[in-house]
Parts: structure tokens; sequence; C-alpha cells
């Protein structure tokens, strides 16, 4: 099996016997935030709708609050306001809001992304009329960067031309090998004396490493 290094933010939540556990999505604030009024508190519901095309979480959010008090006339009154808005949560746990995209959130719903990510709504009872849930995560690996992630040089100093060409093909690069021809014994003919970039440099997929093999002149 060919071996590569892969740099990447791992974002493990929590580990319980050797299994993740699922954590809440963080909410925004309530007040004013999203509602813009508070009578007591205002009440947030949150749910995961899927991934988008970048591997962030999607979702949506519900608040709602009641006001109460004495109207014209007397008796007591109530106004309750209440809002949608839709949340896009990256896997570091950081998140945007927007206005409401319109996506009617399933309280059952969930989903694994390519990498092992686990999303869920956890949800109990009612609000206002409304599933009362909570989105949450099990966040096992965040996706990789723009250009995909980073391939380490192997240190190939001394090694055979061969050996030299398996290793970058190994790691997930591209080897290129230039001669160099001296009258002299300076290195073991056929062996590696330089590479560019150096090793333990950070390359994308596919980037061509130089591989400098020293021959004797005939």
């Amino acid at each position: 099996m060919k071996t590569f290094v892969k740099i990447m933010a791992a974002a493990t939540l929590a580990l319980m016997g050797g299994a993740a556990l699922a954590a809440p999505l963080p909410l925004p604030p309530g007040y004013p935030t999203l509602l813009g009024v508070s009578c007591g508190g205002v009440h947030l519901s949150s749910f995961v709708t899927g991934f988008d095309s970048n591997g962030n979480i999607t979702g949506e959010v519900y608040a709602w609050t009641n006001c109460g008090g004495s109207g014209k006339g007397g008796g007591y009154h109530t106004t309750t306001y209440q809002s949608w808005h839709s949340i896009t949560w990256t896997l570091s746990k950081t998140y945007t809001v927007n206005n409401y995209d319109t996506v009617a959130p399933e309280p059952l719903f969930t989903a694994t992304d390519q990498y092992g990510n686990f999303i869920s709504n956890v949800c109990s009872g009612t609000t206002n009329g409304q599933p009362a849930c909570l989105a949450d995560a099990v966040i096992v690996y965040v996706p990789p960067p723009p250009g995909g992630f980073s391939y380490i040089v192997p240190n190939e100093f001394g090694k055979t031309q061969a050996q030299a060409v398996a290793d970058v093909k190994a790691v997930g690069l591209t080897p290129y090998v230039t001669y160099y021809t001296y009258g002299a014994a300076i290195y073991p003919p056929g062996t590696v004396f330089n590479e560019s970039p150096s090793a333990a440099t950070q390359l994308t997929a596919g980037a061509q490493v130089h591989l400098y093999v020293f021959r004797l002149a005939d």
C-alpha cells in the first residue's frame, strides 16, 4: 500500500472508548442578532440540513419570544415575535447567519460526508409550535483547503535513482530526474545527491520533485 503524509486540521471533538461523541453546534445570540426583541428571553431551535459544496454544514435557526401586557380597553394581550434564519457552520465550529433561504428543515435529518463527519438533529418536544431541536455533529476531519492536502517531499539524499523515484511517487508527487556527469567519483554512481524542493517541503498533489543523480563520465 502506498503511504503518503497528509497535513490536515483534525477537529476531533471528544473520544471515549475509541468512539467520537456528538457535540452541539454553536448558536448565535437570540437577541438582538436574530429577533431584535426579547420579552423574558428568546427561545432558539437549530437544525442541520446538509453539507454544502465547500464541505460546510448548512442549517436553519428558529427564534421566538412572547411579549405580554395590558392593551387599550383592558385585558392582557400577548404578541409573538418569531423569525427563521439560515446558518452555515464550518467544521472548525465557527458560523455565519444569513437571511432565511426558505428551506424547511427535517427534524429527523442526518447525514455523513466523505470524511466521516456526521450531523443530525436532536429533537425533544415542540416550542411555539415548532420542533424543539438542537443541531449537533461528530467532527472527524476538516475538508482539505483549496488545492488539496499538502504532500511532504521525502528525503532521498544518498538513495539510488530507482528507490528515490519510487519514494516520490509513493507520497503522491511526481519525480523528475536530472543527471550530472563528473569524471571523478564524488558520489556513488546512480545515487541522488540533491533534490528540489528540499526534503520536508509541503506541496500539492502531483507536484514535481527534481532529483539530481550523479553518474560518471564515459
